[in-house]
């Protein structure tokens, strides 16, 4: 992980509790959202890592939110249609979790979300 990365990471979780966001996991939760932008997975998911360690009573509730980051990111970066998202995933209802536990292990994230994008686009060609 480049140290600029690990730097926003540190900061974001130094900053957990700040009044400037409405919850307390807001700082993690923008740096979560850029890394999506930016398309790195693998550092999202370090960051998870790194936040659970540093507010683990705040795990649960940061992890809820990585399912709709991810939908985001599909749609954005991996050229999913919201409309083939939605019925892959109504098809497939333990999506959430499978991807909350390959939270803390980088490179099964970046597999789990890519096996995701890979399945609803062969859904969706398939109708």
């Amino acid at each position: 992980m480049p140290p600029e990365t690990l730097h926003r990471i540190a900061e974001a979780i130094a900053s957990q509790g700040s009044a400037a966001y409405t919850t307390p996991s807001g700082p993690v939760l923008d740096l979560l959202t850029k890394l999506a932008e930016e398309d790195d997975l693998a550092s999202f998911s370090r960051a998870f890592i790194l936040l659970a360690r540093a507010a683990p009573a705040n795990a649960a509730f940061v992890a809820g939110a990585v399912p709709a980051k991810i939908s985001n990111f599909l749609i954005k970066h991996r050229n999913v249609k919201a409309t083939a998202l939605i019925k892959w995933t109504e098809s497939n209802p333990d999506w959430t979790e499978e991807l909350k536990n390959a939270l803390r292990d980088p490179d099964l994230f970046v597999r789990v979300v890519e096996d995701f994008a890979s399945a609803i686009k062969q859904g969706a060609a398939a109708h």
